[in-house]
């Protein structure tokens, strides 16, 4: 899911990486899930949760953003 998703499906916002934590064990309980709740955040990286409440976090890596829409103007 990414961050809105995870916020609407919830009801909860987001702000921090731990809130993001937190949503994923929320969305394991209200929704059964069996197996992980995996939430984009951006620049922020991403988390994840299994249904042990094992909690991951992994930063984003900087990455060099090329605009590619211009390639379509040229044909």
């Amino acid at each position: 899911l990414n961050e809105v998703e995870a916020e609407q499906l919830s009801g909860l916002e987001i702000k921090s990486i731990e809130q993001a934590q937190n949503v994923c064990l929320v969305l394991i309980e209200k929704y059964g899930i069996k197996i992980g709740v995996l939430i984009t955040l951006g620049e922020k990286g991403v988390v994840y949760s299994n249904i042990k409440k094992e909690l991951v976090h992994q930063q984003a890596k900087k990455v060099k953003v090329v605009d590619t829409s211009v390639f379509f103007f040229y044909f």
